[in-house]
């Protein structure tokens, strides 16, 4: 993951080629529901926050040979944070499976100091 200013820059890759379309499929469903504002993980904070805010997001996404590039971005350096923060959280349930999904995720501070 690339952090981005305005919110990341993302590859996700596998040499199984199931998985690979199974990536690209995931990412067509989630973008979908980010543009139809129809949140997943309400019972975690963090997903709560970010689908309260779908409407200043832009997500833009890629077909690579083995997976996918998701680029999402907001004019709202808050919303840019709580993609930042959800990026993180994507990275957790790749390394830590179906445990971390289970987990409540805290909401960034809107105005760190």
């Amino acid at each position: 993951m690339t952090k981005l200013d305005d919110g990341i820059d993302t590859i996700t890759e596998s040499d199984d080629p199931a998985v690979a379309q199974a990536l690209q499929m995931h990412v067509e469903s989630m973008t979908a529901r980010v543009k139809e504002a129809r949140p997943i993980h309400q019972r975690d904070p963090l997903f709560q926050e970010l689908f309260r805010h779908t409407d200043k997001i832009v997500m833009r996404h890629e077909a690579t040979p083995k997976g996918v590039r998701v680029i999402e971005t907001s004019s709202d350096p808050y919303v840019a944070r709580l993609i930042q923060e959800h990026a993180e959280v994507v990275n957790g349930f790749i390394a830590n499976g179906h445990a971390e999904m289970m987990q409540n995720h805290p909401v960034p501070e809107r105005n760190p100091r």
